[in-house]
């Protein structure tokens, strides 16, 4: 999926059918991705995916309304 824009709107309506899927938001000069990881039941969750030693982790920045687009 291509990155998207942040916006409230746009994290609001986002849904999945699978148990968990990554919604790229903006890609950085290779360090990283932000985006915001989404459960089939809505939890929506700010999270940063980087690889470490070639392996792939995630750092979890806030969930969804708790933490806002804005911060």
């Amino acid at each position: 999926m291509a990155p998207q824009r942040l916006t409230h709107v746009f994290v609001r309506k986002l849904k999945t059918d699978r148990s968990q899927e990554f919604v790229p938001v903006l890609r950085t000069n290779g360090r990283g991705t932000l985006g915001v990881r989404v459960t089939k039941g809505g939890t929506k969750t700010f999270v940063v995916r980087y690889k470490r030693q070639g392996k792939a982790c995630w750092l979890t920045l806030g969930c969804y309304p708790e933490t806002s687009v804005a911060d």
